[in-house]
Formats: structure tokens, C-alpha cells, sequence
């Protein structure tokens, strides 16, 4: 408790001074105790001239202070409160004057906390902390807040001492960093932070009750590519969109966060079934049915979604997610826009994806890569041409096939390092066997769309023709119509600049992805692949003949040059020349070679020109 000292008043007011000007606190509170008692006393004694000019100069620092004051009798009845507690606190000295502090009081804090407070105030004669007041307007203040019981010479209280800070910015400032700590900025949705908080609650919850909980994961299908092709602005409009939407189906008990990029995650606890998270499952893929209509433009967008279960598939928040995100990838290969449940095989073929993945990342460092070259013939059975097919052989996972390792690198986005050292291998090529004299009308080379969605791509392959001298023409870049199809309408200028370049198109697999006519005339490609589904049974089926000779019949109308795929027999050889398609290709007449082998093959079949 603060007894009066002897001291020059004067000079306390100075110090007091000094310290509002700087800001600090703890020293502006200490001699702001000593300046009070001093001014609380002068009001019982006899005063001097030189106390009543003192008394001036305290009453002065006293209202323009930048820290709130409020002066009490010992019945906590306010005496007098200065300038900058009416600024804070929104009350005239006029309209507390005579109240008691509980006027302002918010009702935020329990009973125990002013328990504490007065504890301290009678046991130390002090007390230091945070408070929630209520301003004249209603609205809450949160201050720091320094109580002090002032004694006189006998000992006993004559007043308490207040002195506060408006620490509402500062408060607010807080509370936002800390919600950025635990929320996605675009969406506001709860980040990874918040859902593996959440997850003990909702688990714990589960358990008592005897229930189980969904553990669903979400990925957005082909997202990249709407970011590469249409702008990141665009891509996150769509996912506000979709958060919105998702906020729609699900229920107010349910957690749905964001991870980032095109991942969400929802919890949905308290379930009795598995059914149920199906349903819920489906109804997500439902909600994105709909397209999102985003400025101009319209897009469509679906989920891969994996599903586990607490706690069959796991109890902990790591493996749960891990599970989930196996079954997302089965979602995925088995064509997007569905849903899968966990099982232990999926975890074994996740680890064997981990150990492809991992190898994969030092393929081409290693030369484990390489390109072997599939003859394509005209008519006749002569090589016209060639298609350029990539190889994996690792020293001890051995031949890994390109049916599994390509959709791992387009996941990771592997593909597009991988991408490029097929062009430049190939380009490579091609130059030595036209230095060679062995002219092939056109090496197909395979090519991704994640590739085709680098807006550097076509600019890396002109530059390796140009760097090996290669006719434009004579390099075909080969895409999967399949694939394709899902993606023209953001494809077309991609499309537009390779046929700019003289670079030649060609669409594999066709009759497969459901183009149509009005698409062909649009894309101008220059080949069409005929899938080899079509060929292998057309011997037998007339429906498949009919089929291929409408696409051949069509591709020459729109002068498309067509290719079929998978000859193994003279019969399909014979058909093909009945139908007049112009190369083919397939295990009837070459299987795919290496180098030495394509060298050899093009010297004996092919004169040097």
C-alpha cells in the first residue's frame, strides 16, 4: 500500500509527466500513485501558495494524460475521473462523478474473477491485469488495468487509484493473428492447424456415445489446370464458390477445413454407419453437379473423395488421413468425380506408389530412362514414320510399366522434367536419322495435358527443333483424345500455337473419349489413332467395322490423315486396306524397337535419300 512521502509535488508531476509522454506504463503508474496521494492529501491540509501552484500543475498532467485515471473514495465512489478516461470510456465526468466503477462494468468476467481482484487489492494493496469494461455506447473496451489503495499516515484507505489503457487494437490484433493461425485465408474455412485440434474433441465424443466417425477427403479433380489455364484469380474464386456450396450440404456438427491448393477435408462425427458417410459422400459429388458460373466464364468441377473410418481404419489423426488419402487416389484412378472407401490392400499399394514415386524423382539424373520407337507403316507395310515410346528400367524394381509410372508423374508433376527430356531425346533422334539419310515422314511423341498446360511448354519444344534442325512437320506431338475431350474448351489456344508452329496434332485412342465432328473441325488435327479396342474384334463384328469406316470415311472429309492401332493378323491387315485407312501400325509388323535395332530396321527398309 502507498504511504504519502515527503517530496517535492512539482517534481513527481514532472517525472509523471515524462513518463505519458513515453509511454511507459509501469513508471507512469508508480509515480502516478505518488502524485495522487500527494494531491489527495492536499485536500485535507493546509495549503501554501507554493502547494496550490503544485496543485495546478498536477491537476494539468492530470487531464492530459494519455492513460485513463479514476480516483475513488474509500467506498469506491468515484471522485474524479480525467480528460482521456471520458475519450476511452465515452462518458462525461459528470456521469460517473459519484457512481461507483461497476457502472462500467461488461458482465464478461464471473464472480471469481473481481474475487481475485480484491483479494489482492486487501492483501497487497494492489492489483495489475486485463479487464473488459463497457463504454457509454454499449459496446466492449478491453483494458490494462492498475488498482492501487492509497493509505494515509494512519494507515487507513482513503481512496483507490485506477489507471488504464485502451488495449482494444491490440486485443483485436491478437485475436486476428491467432485466427490466421488456425483458418485458410481465401476460403476462412479451418486450416490442418484447426482440424487436428478439432479431431481429439469429435473422437473423444464419438467414443462415449458408441459411434463412429467419417473421415472424408477431398480432391479437387484437374484443378491445376484450370489455375495454368484460366489464372490463379480464377482458380480461387472457384474454390470460394465450392467452399460455399459445401457449407450448404453438410451439417452444423460437421468439420470442414481446407489443407490448401485443392484439398479439403471433412470430419463428419456421430455417425451409426458407414452407409451414412456415403451418402454424404454423394451428395458433396452432388452439389458440384451444377456449373459455377465465375465472370464470363463457366466451369465445371468435380471431387475425388477417399473416405476412412474412426475407428476401424485408425484412431490416430495421422493414419486416418494417410488412409483417406489412399482411397482419394483410388477415386481418382478410377475416374474422378467418385468416392472410395479405405482397405488395407490400398495401404500396400501406397507404400509401393511411395517407393515408385521416390525412385521416379532420380530416373532421369540416374539414365534410367530411355525411348524406344515404334515403326508405323503405309498400306503396304512400308515405315513411313515412327511414334517414340518412353521406358523405365530400374536396377531393382526392374521394367516398371509406363501404364503405372505416368499417372504417378502427372500427380506430382514430375511429368513435365520427364516431358521435356523425351522431346529433347527424341528431337535428338530424329536429327541423326535425318543426317543419316533415313527421312521418316514423322516421329509421334506422346505429350501430356498437365504438359500442355505450361504455357512454356510449345515454346521449349520449338526451341529443341529448332536446335536440332528439325522441319517442324515432321514432329507429332500425340495426346489422348480420352483425356483430351474432358479438357478442349480451356485447350484451344495451347492447340491454336502448335498448329501455328507447323507442328503436327495427333489424337490417340479416338472413338474413346466421345468427340464429335464439330470438335475435329475445330482442333484441325492432322491424325487420328483409331483405338485398337475397334480393330481387335472387327473381324467378327460388323458393328465395329461400321464404326471404323464412319471414322475413317469422317477424317478424310475433314482431310485428317488416320492411323490404326494394334494390327496383330493379315485378316485386320486386309481389312484396313478394304477400308482405306492410310498407316497402321501394331505387333503384325513391328514391335517396339530400341535405337540399334530402328537403325538397323531403317537401313534395310528405308533407302537413304
Amino acid at each position: 500500500m502507498l504511504i504519502l512521502p515527503n517530496i517535492s509535488l512539482t517534481e513527481t508531476l514532472q517525472q509523471l509527466h515524462t513518463a505519458a509522454q513515453h509511454q511507459d506504463l509501469a513508471q507512469f503508474i508508480a509515480e502516478g500513485e505518488t502524485l495522487l496521494s500527494q494531491f489527495c492529501s492536499i485536500q485535507h491540509a493546509d495549503a501554501t501558495q507554493k502547494q496550490l501552484e503544485d496543485l495546478t500543475l498536477s491537476a494539468t498532467v492530470f487531464d492530459n494524460a494519455s492513460e485513463g485515471i479514476m480516483i475513488t473514495d474509500a467506498n469506491m465512489r468515484i471522485l474524479r475521473v480525467n480528460k482521456a478516461f471520458s475519450l476511452i470510456t465515452g462518458y462525461e465526468a459528470s456521469e460517473v462523478i459519484g457512481e461507483k466503477p461497476t457502472k462500467l462494468a461488461s458482465g464478461i468476467h464471473e464472480r471469481a474473477f473481481y474475487e481475485h481482484m480484491w483479494h489482492m487489492l486487501n492483501t497487497r494493496g494492489s492489483w495489475q491485469g486485463e479487464i473488459t469494461n463497457r463504454g457509454a455506447n454499449g459496446e466492449p473496451i478491453a483494458e490494462f488495468l492498475t488498482i492501487t489503495a492509497i493509505e494515509n499516515a494512519q494507515g487507513d484507505i482513503t481512496n483507490y487509484v485506477g489507471i488504464f489503457r485502451d488495449i482494444s487494437e491490440s486485443k483485436e490484433q491478437q485475436s486476428r493473428i491467432a485466427h490466421m493461425a488456425l483458418h485458410d485465408a481465401l476460403t476462412e474455412l479451418p486450416n490442418r492447424n484447426s482440424l487436428a485440434r478439432a479431431f481429439p474433441r469429435l473422437a473423444n465424443l464419438c467414443q462415449r456415445h458408441g459411434n463412429m466417425m467419417a473421415f472424408l477427403f477431398l480432391d479437387l479433380d484437374r484443378f491445376k489446370w484450370i489455375n495454368d489455364s484460366l489464372g490463379h484469380e480464377m482458380g480461387d474464386h472457384l474454390l470460394v464458390a465450392i467452399t460455399k456450396r459445401l457449407k450448404e450440404r453438410l451439417r452444423e456438427s460437421d468439420f470442414i477445413s481446407r489443407l490448401g491448393g485443392d484439398e479439403f477435408v471433412v470430419l463428419l462425427p456421430e455417425l451409426s454407419n458407414a452407409r451414412q458417410a456415403a451418402n454424404v459422400a454423394n451428395d458433396i459429388l452432388q452439389a458440384l453437379t451444377p456449373e459455377f458460373v465465375i465472370g464470363d466464364q463457366q466451369l465445371t468441377a468435380s471431387f475425388s473423395i477417399g473416405v476412412s473410418i474412426f475407428p476401424q481404419d485408425g484412431e490416430a489423426f495421422n493414419i486416418l488421413m494417410r488412409n483417406a488419402d489412399n482411397a482419394m487416389y483410388h477415386a481418382k484412378a478410377d475416374g474422378r468425380n467418385t468416392f472410395r472407401f479405405f482397405n488395407r490392400s490400398m495401404d500396400e499399394e501406397a507404400q509401393q506408389r511411395l517407393t515408385l514415386e521416390t525412385a521416379l524423382r532420380h530416373a532421369i539424373q540416374n539414365n534410367q530412362l530411355s525411348l524406344v520407337y515404334q515403326p508405323q507403316t503405309d498400306i503396304l507395310g512400308n515405315v513411313i514414320a515412327a511414334e517414340a515410346l518412353l521406358r523405365w528400367h530400374h536396377p531393382e524394381l526392374g521394367n516398371v510399366s509406363p501404364e503405372v509410372f505416368i499417372p504417378i508423374a502427372e500427380d506430382n508433376s514430375q511429368i513435365r522434367a520427364i516431358g521435356d527430356w523425351v522431346v529433347e531425346t527424341a528431337c535428338k533422334q530424329l536429327a541423326e536419322w535425318n543426317a543419316q539419310g533415313f527421312v521418316l515422314e514423322t516421329l509421334a511423341i506422346n505429350v501430356s495435358l498437365i504438359q500442355l498446360h505450361d504455357n512454356k511448354f510449345i515454346q521449349r519444344v520449338k526451341a529443341t527443333i529448332e536446335k536440332y534442325n528439325i522441319p517442324c512437320h515432321q514432329v507429332m506431338l500425340e495426346f489422348t483424345e480420352s483425356k483430351l475431350a474432358q479438357e478442349i474448351s480451356t485447350l484451344q489456344n495451347q492447340l491454336s500455337q502448335i498448329r501455328d508452329t507447323g507442328i503436327g496434332i495427333s489424337i490417340d485412342d479416338f472413338g474413346t473419349g466421345y468427340s464429335n465432328m464439330g470438335q475435329l473441325k475445330h482442333l484441325k488435327v492432322d491424325q487420328i489413332k483409331i483405338d485398337r479396342s475397334f480393330i481387335q474384334d472387327a473381324i467378327e463384328n460388323p458393328e465395329d467395322q461400321a464404326i471404323i469406316n464412319a471414322i475413317i470415311q469422317m477424317a478424310h472429309a475433314l482431310k485428317i490423315n488416320t492411323l490404326a492401332e494394334g494390327i496383330e493378323t493379315d485378316q485386320q491387315w486386309q481389312l484396313m486396306q478394304d477400308l482405306q485407312v492410310d498407316q497402321m501400325q501394331g505387333f503384325h509388323f513391328y514391335r517396339p524397337l530400341t535405337v540399334d535395332d530402328m537403325n538397323h530396321l531403317l537401313l534395310n527398309r528405308l533407302p537413304p535419300i
